[in-house]
């Protein structure tokens, strides 16, 4: 037991020093992230114990997967999935109940299955954020295994062992029922995505597509590019089978970020709108498409405003236009190189301030926010402001510019060329 033990301990901290020396290597961008994970007060939930058992039982499914597969059937596949999941349910409980007995009767097996299922919903029965259901991948098997203990101990722990072919006759009638409604359930989600391969965005795309889509990004990525998408960070590097910067960002119109080595913006449109040069578009099979937008290395950018960032971001470039309902700013920042120490920790947005003929401020406009730990050197930030003048003002408005950290409270500063410190700049242009 010793020897398995030390075994055991010596494979587990080999594999958490080469993950922790990841986290070091990009130690600025992680403890942003702990920052960002544990700004909310921990809570007593529930929501690991329900993943868990539903997980077990499959729970919901056919309501969360397939209700738009070609054959609506997903309130009867619903109907007979609860009845499946209430029985499986019961069937944990006694199970949970027979091992602690059976623990009491010194069964180190009972133990082990009770310390495997508990665990890690207790770790994550106490915290601030939504609880993935993927959190709880690892107490499946012994679920699985309690569930199967409660059904033996319901239907073969009691009354005339005579009866026992027909109640293995019930038990494995049930179990072929079960998996047939899994598999049918699993079916119905395939048969939707490959009818709508857009219904779920870039998260579940069908093979074909998702593989044309790997091909598409080994492609295009320049050496070092980064790609940006609304996704999590493993699904796109799994299809082009290899690694990548990635940032799980897609704002765009409203935010959309040049990298130093260029790269890659992925979202899905139509293929009717993507006119754009710089767009390689993949259609999809229901009229959707999937946009590739090429974002070439960035050459340097004519620097308008001259200033200097004191907290790693500083603005270069401004487009004033007016458009039909009001009027859009658009506003250019740089990244400087090297970042602030303490970059990581925030969460900036522009922000513009309207003033008006008597200097008095009217109007107050905020961009998106972007975190600290997602900048990387060298990067060009484009944000897009949209804003209608307010009634009664007394024109020209004059338009201020800057960042806000609304967690912290604090403004990005600015040095302008006589040494200045300012949180913002004034644009030349003034609406008249």
């Amino acid at each position: 037991m010793r020897r398995a033990l030390i075994a055991g301990t010596v494979v587990f901290a080999g594999a958490a020093a080469l993950y922790g020396a990841g986290l070091l290597v990009e130690s600025q961008r992680t403890a942003g992230q702990i920052a960002e994970f544990s700004e909310r007060p921990a809570r007593l939930s529930a929501e690991a114990l329900t993943h868990a058992v539903r997980l077990v039982s499959g729970q919901d499914y056919a309501i969360s997967r397939g209700q738009d597969a070609p054959i609506r059937d997903s309130a009867a596949r619903q109907g007979w999935s609860e009845v499946a999941h209430w029985i499986i349910a019961a069937a944990l409980v006694i199970g949970v109940a027979r091992a602690i007995w059976r623990v009491g009767r010194g069964d180190r097996a009972g133990l082990l299955l009770l310390i495997w299922f508990a665990v890690p919903i207790l770790m994550m029965s106490y915290v601030g954020q939504i609880v993935h259901p993927f959190y709880q991948l690892l107490g499946i098997p012994a679920g699985a295994a309690l569930a199967g203990l409660g059904l033996d101990t319901a239907v073969f722990g009691w009354g005339d062992r005579r009866a026992r072919s027909l109640r293995w006759a019930v038990v494995f009638t049930a179990a072929i029922a079960f998996g047939v409604l899994s598999a049918i359930n699993s079916l119905r989600y395939a048969e939707e995505t490959a009818a709508l391969p857009g219904a779920h965005g870039l998260t579940a795309l069908p093979l074909g597509d998702g593989l044309a889509l790997g091909a598409a990004i080994r492609h295009h990525l320049p050496p070092g590019g980064t790609v940006y998408a609304d996704l999590d960070p493993f699904t796109l590097p799994s299809l082009a089978g290899t690694t990548f910067d990635f940032v799980a960002d897609a704002r765009y119109p409203a935010l959309l970020v040049f990298p130093r080595r260029g790269g890659l913006y992925i979202d899905m449109g139509s293929t009717t709108d993507a006119s754009d040069p710089a767009v390689v578009v993949q259609p999809l099979a229901d009229g959707t498409a999937i946009w590739v937008r090429l974002l070439p290395p960035q050459p340097v950018r004519a620097d308008r405003f001259q200033v200097t960032a004191v907290h790693g971001v500083r603005p270069i470039d401004t487009a004033l236009t007016e458009i039909e309902d009001g009027w859009e700013l658009k506003t250019v920042w740089q990244i400087d190189d090297p970042l602030p120490a303490d970059a990581g920790d925030h969460l900036f947005a522009p922000f513009a301030h309207l003033f008006d003929a008597a200097g008095n401020r009217v109007l107050i406009v905020d961009g998106v926010a972007v975190p600290g730990y997602n900048w990387r050197p060298g990067d060009v930030q484009e944000q897009i402001m949209r804003f209608a003048l307010p009634e009664g003002g007394q024109p020209p408005y004059r338009i201020a510019i800057g960042q806000y950290d609304a967690g912290r409270g604090e403004n990005a500063i600015f040095i302008t060329a006589d040494g200045t410190y300012t949180p913002t700049v004034d644009l030349p242009e003034e609406i008249r």
